[in-house]
């Protein structure tokens, strides 16, 4: 989560929870919606004197309950990710 502004590490000003959570909730549910499967790792930000253990484990939750709702949304429609480009 190093784009995130509190991050020492490369945060940019006004990227903040409510961003990430957007993008997250963006990129898995454009996959979602194209029956891609996904996978990914958590990493990034690092604590530091602005950013804690806790908001750092907020913004690494975010990118699991995104990709949980991608897992919710696509067994709620129906959709069948193996069948992509079949």
């Amino acid at each position: 989560m190093d784009p995130y502004e509190g991050c020492d590490t490369g945060g940019l000003e006004g990227i903040d929870i409510a961003i990430l959570e957007a993008r997250e909730r963006f990129v898995f549910g454009w996959c979602g919606a194209q029956a891609l499967p996904v996978a990914f790792g958590i990493g990034g930000g690092y604590e530091g004197p602005r950013l804690s253990r806790e908001t750092l484990v907020t913004l690494h939750r975010l990118t699991l309950e995104a990709a949980d709702f991608k897992a919710w949304t696509i067994n709620r429609m129906g959709a069948n990710p193996t069948s992509a480009g079949a």
